[in-house]
């Protein structure tokens, strides 16, 4: 409401709050998925597939994936993470960040927190995606 706009003590903000071009390119983004609602199933059917694959790779090597729908993070561990208490107690940080910089070498890059995401236009690159994840696994484990 304008009321609260215009108060000088309300204080409200955020990196695109109420940018006109930002809003605008939301609304598209929504009406596009509202057009193609099938866009996540196949999205979600693609992640398994390569989830499939990354699991392949990730055997023989102490890591292993969690993932839900497109996202999904790499944790260095031998022990059977259920729970996000496992992974803090456990987790072998200094591997994954070893593993996090090896990928940005081979242009991939991985967020801080390790939490990485997939998308239609990946699958695309798939394999070459798939490649530099198995290089640098290896890498870090010679």
């Amino acid at each position: 409401r304008a009321e609260l706009l215009d108060n000088p003590s309300v204080v409200f903000g955020g990196t695109f709050s109420g940018n006109p071009i930002s809003c605008g390119m939301g609304n598209l983004v929504l009406d596009h998925l509202v057009s193609n609602q099938s866009l996540y199933n196949e999205l979600y059917k693609d992640c398994s597939l390569v989830y499939s694959e990354i699991e392949q790779i990730l055997r023989s090597f102490p890591v292993q994936l969690m993932k839900s729908h497109s996202m999904f993070r790499f944790v260095f561990t031998e022990r059977k993470i259920n729970e996000m208490r496992d992974r803090k107690d456990w987790e072998d940080w200094n591997s994954f960040v070893k593993f996090r910089e090896e990928l940005k070498k081979q242009g991939l890059l991985v967020k801080s927190n390790g939490i990485c995401f997939l998308c239609a236009d990946h699958m695309e690159y798939k394999d070459r995606i798939l490649h530099k994840i198995e290089s640098c696994i290896r890498k870090i484990y010679e």
